[in-house]
């Protein structure tokens, strides 16, 4: 054999030896005794994919300054320096956090805990034989990944190295602690009330947040028992400027129900791709209903009303990634026995209202709440919300290589007058700086009354 394809020859056997040697370490070999280096890049490779193709607030990021091509590539650098589950949680919060500019826009993020209330939570998984919808108490990787990072979660602190990790990861705590807690630990009230005058009652409602079912017909029994105090009241202040969210069903069960003495409606309008195959699986299922029926929450998919859905300048361009209009639809019927409260709602929110309390307040200034055929007039005073409303769907994603979760909504928000909520907020019909907001509040119905003497 001529010398020369000798050479060639052995030269294509140790490359070719060099690449399959490569591969097989890339494919077999655990990163610090983690996770394979393919499996981490597959697993972010998938994260960016939901990012470019789906994620419906990242032209908003982009309005924002985020360079997502950079934090692309300087995240990547850091993916294979991950060495158990905690660090892995942290990664991705920081990187999702990031994104957002530590906004949260669209509840981006991984899963914070599981408890009881998230057993029945449909996840989705197996994207290669197409989207799939399971429970979570089915995914028991999902329960073995979540146990891990409380455990190590606990160690961190324990011996104080969770700082180390954070700025490892380019967690800035000063603006992940802005929602990473909201503000009111599970041990303290969820509510506080109180007399201001004969015609005015307070309720602060400081979180919607609760650590678990046993606590539920507690919080339903003290709202209700607070509502048939103030039911005679002339003026009701609900104070919502330090809540950041939580369980909507707390406001809707406890609240609402026990207010209104007829059903009432609420349709919240979402620009959505319906092509989208994240969108499509949602829409599938979620049982879609195309007309208004007998249900108390159900979706409404409008293409037409899409076509004359006007945008707001800032974000006018947005249209564009979008082709339909799904309107969230919830009925509510009243309690057995309503309080029947028969005067004037008051809503002070502010930059930390968010998610859940922002769904209270747009919910009070867009239906129409009454009382024995009287309606309930609302006043939103404050500033702006911070943007977190939900987003007509939320969808709750294992990774392809392990049991963590990320979540984000589908959906992106819009306000009747086309602009972006999670970029303008919920803005309030009076607007004053929410430190004031109670006392300019109470002046402006004693100025009411005055008048009507």
């Amino acid at each position: 054999m001529n010398k020369k394809y000798i050479v060639v020859f052995s030269m294509f056997v140790v490359i070719f030896t060099a690449v399959g040697v490569f591969l097989y370490k890339d494919s077999h070999t655990l990163v610090k005794g983690f996770m394979t280096k393919k499996q981490l890049r597959e697993d972010y490779e998938f994260v960016w994919d939901f990012i470019d193709t789906t994620y419906p607030y990242k032209t908003i990021c982009i309005r924002n300054g985020v360079d997502l091509n950079s934090l692309k590539k300087e995240y990547k650098k850091l993916l294979f320096e991950v060495k158990n589950e905690y660090e892995y949680y942290v990664f991705y919060t920081s990187l999702l956090l990031n994104i957002t500019d530590y906004k949260f826009s669209g509840h981006l993020g991984p899963m914070e805990y599981l408890d009881d209330l998230y057993d029945k939570l449909d996840v989705a998984t197996e994207y290669k034989k197409g989207i799939k919808f399971k429970k979570l108490f089915e995914h028991t990787e999902i329960k073995d990944f979540y146990k891990k990072v409380s455990e190590q979660s606990n160690e961190a602190i324990n011996n104080a190295s969770w700082f180390e990790v954070f700025k490892k990861y380019n967690i800035d705590t000063k603006k992940a602690s802005e929602f990473i807690d909201n503000g009111v630990s599970h041990s303290q009230t969820l509510i506080s009330h109180k007399d201001i005058s004969d015609e005015i009652g307070y309720i602060n409602f400081l979180s919607f947040n609760i650590a678990n079912k046993k606590n539920l017909k507690k919080y339903y029994k003290q709202v209700r028992e607070i509502l048939t105090k103030f039911k005679n009241k002339k003026h009701l202040i609900i104070d919502l400027r330090e809540n950041q969210g939580g369980y909507a069903k707390l406001w809707q069960k406890a609240f609402v129900k026990n207010l209104i003495t007829e059903s009432v409606s609420s349709d919240s309008p979402f620009a959505v791709n319906r092509e989208n195959k994240y969108i499509a699986s949602s829409l599938k299922n979620y049982a879609l209903r195309n007309d208004k029926i007998n249900l108390s929450k159900y979706y409404r998919l409008s293409n037409e009303d899409f076509k004359n859905f006007k945008f707001a300048k800032r974000n006018k361009d947005d249209k564009k990634n979008f082709n339909s209009i799904v309107y969230e639809c919830v009925n509510f019927y009243p309690a057995k026995e309503s309080i029947s409260f028969k005067g004037k709602i008051w809503v002070l929110i502010g930059k930390k209202t968010a998610s859940a309390a922002e769904l209270f307040a747009f919910f009070m200034r867009t239906a129409n709440l009454n009382s024995n055929y009287y309606k309930i007039p609302v006043i939103l005073l404050g500033k702006s919300t911070r943007g977190i409303f939900h987003g007509y769907d939320r969808i709750y994603l294992k990774l392809p290589n392990s049991g963590l979760i990320f979540k984000s909504d589908l959906g992106y928000a819009l306000n009747p007058d086309g602009s972006c909520i999670a970029e303008e907020g919920i803005k309030p019909d009076v607007e004053i700086d929410e430190l004031y907001a109670l006392r300019e509040c109470i002046r402006l119905i004693n100025v009411e009354e005055h008048k009507s003497e």
